[in-house]
């Protein structure tokens, strides 16, 4: 019988031996049971940060920018783990090497973020309260580029001093590093793996399927 104790009267059985008292949970408790262990087990993991990455588009999606002569604007997210307490701040820097060359234009964090330091040299920033977004969008960034930039440079978030790490402060009073991603700039072949696959691809490909319809 589903939720009721049942107490063996015959010879032992696969339920268990003659006279020993059982229950038979129902799936529904069993379920809530498995449930209330999972979030005990996860409270007991070791913290574990999320990623900074820095995007060439607002959704978030792309890891490549072209750097023609005019404006370009970059988005540094902030993807928290799974099963996180939420964040209250971060402090880092944003960098760029491998001959990037553009000129800070400017710099746009939410409105209810309090922000100490400028972004190339290093911030501090604190959230306002603890924050639980899966994908937290930190800051928007304005380049002047001038065209100049070598293939396969780029921008990323660096740590707030030399010799540090990207700090992201929890909803529970810890610190964790966190690590991140590059944004790549003026992809070519040569870079290494496709980190974006821009509309003009897109278009391209298909126009290349077509031909072998």
């Amino acid at each position: 019988m589903v939720g009721s104790k049942v107490r063996c009267t015959m010879q032992p059985s696969r339920y268990g031996p003659c006279g020993v008292t059982i229950t038979v949970l129902s799936l529904r408790a069993a379920t809530a049971a498995f449930a209330l262990a999972l979030v005990w087990t996860m409270g007991t993991l070791p913290a574990k940060a999320g990623v900074f990455s820095v995007y060439s588009d607002q959704n978030g999606s792309c890891y490549v920018a072209d750097t023609q002569p005019g404006l370009i604007s970059i988005y540094i997210y902030y993807r928290s783990p799974l099963f996180d307490v939420g964040v209250t701040g971060s402090a880092f820097r944003l960098g760029s090497g491998g001959g990037f060359s553009g000129m800070l234009s400017s710099v746009d964090f939410r409105p209810d973020f309090l922000v100490l330091g400028e972004i190339d040299q290093g911030v501090l920033v604190s959230y306002g309260g603890c924050l639980n977004d899966r994908s937290l969008l930190v800051a928007t960034v304005s380049f002047s580029v001038f065209g100049t930039s070598a293939s396969c440079s780029h921008l990323e978030v660096l740590p707030y001093s030399a010799g540090g790490v990207v700090e992201t402060y929890r909803c529970d009073g810890t610190m964790e590093p966190a690590p991140s991603t590059r944004l790549v700039v003026n992809y070519e072949v040569s870079c290494g793996s496709l980190w974006c696959v821009t509309e003009t691809e897109k278009a391209t490909w298909g126009s290349i399927k077509a031909l072998y319809r």
